[in-house]
């Protein structure tokens, strides 16, 4: 007698589309990584500009375990001289009036006519949906009342690029303003369905004044898998083993049929 339990052992055999892996991005540990670029640039008009920068030192600001990219002139082991600029810490990191924390991005725009944001870019390696969470954070301890001219705070935004198309997906005023103090956070949560070569961008604007603008990133992109539009397509050795199970399938139901009419005539 055919079983039905020999149907489902054939359909079992069939391969399945493999699920997505699980990858996820820290912004601040993944620092250097080749999914990420950095430099500076500024959104207007609905694009998006972006110039990467040339330079990265170690040792940034004479602090051991910092290390940071910028635009300075090569030999400037500081990393100083010419803002904007991003960098990393291993350990936490103190210079001037600012304390970055171990596993936190630091990013300063400029006061340049033009380019002055510090931008921070993730490039998408697979086409699906990607998760967004985490926090940018005032870093500078310096505050003063509206008599200064200077440390006004930043205001930071996160763009998404597909097909040529730049998007905004968050800003936040949070950190802009005078007498925003240390610690002050704008966070965000968000999702964005991107495809190969898809880009995030993540920008700190100077806010008209670049003093005192020392600003924190965290958090993490975590690919969530495909949608539809992405899917896996069987092989064609996939689809002769299903037209196979298939084919296994109606067989045994026409068998089953046969012997009921037999047994029950």
């Amino acid at each position: 007698m055919f079983k039905f339990k020999h149907v489902f052992l054939a359909l079992g055999a069939l391969p399945l589309a493999t699920a997505a892996s699980a990858t996820n991005y820290d912004l601040a540990n993944n620092f250097g990584s080749s999914v990420f670029s950095y430099g500076s640039g500024s959104y207007a008009n609905g694009a998006l500009t972006f110039h990467a920068f040339s330079n990265v030192y170690s040792g940034c600001f004479n602090v051991g375990g910092f290390s940071c990219t910028t635009s300075g002139p090569a030999g400037d082991t500081s990393g100083s001289s010419n803002l904007p600029g991003i960098g990393a810490t291993t350990n936490g990191a103190h210079f001037l009036t600012v304390d970055v924390p171990a596993g936190e991005l630091w990013a300063h725009p400029s006061n340049a006519a033009s380019d002055s944001d510090a931008i921070i870019q993730f490039t998408a390696q697979e086409a699906g949906r990607y998760l967004l969470d985490g926090l940018f954070a005032r870093l500078d301890n310096m505050t003063s009342g509206s008599n200064d001219p200077g440390n006004n705070g930043v205001s930071v935004s996160i763009f998404a690029t597909s097909g040529g198309i730049t998007s905004l997906l968050y800003s936040s005023g949070a950190l802009a303003g005078y007498g925003v103090t240390q610690g002050a956070t704008a966070t965000y949560d968000l999702a964005a369905q991107l495809g190969v070569g898809d880009v995030i961008s993540y920008v700190i604007n100077n806010e008209g004044n670049y003093y005192n603008d020392s600003t924190g990133l965290s958090g993490s992109i975590a690919y969530a898998g495909g949608d539809n539009s992405t899917a896996a397509v069987p092989e064609p050795a996939s689809w002769s083993m299903m037209v196979l199970g298939f084919g296994l399938a109606g067989f045994g139901l026409r068998a089953s049929r046969r012997r009921s009419a037999v047994t029950f005539a």
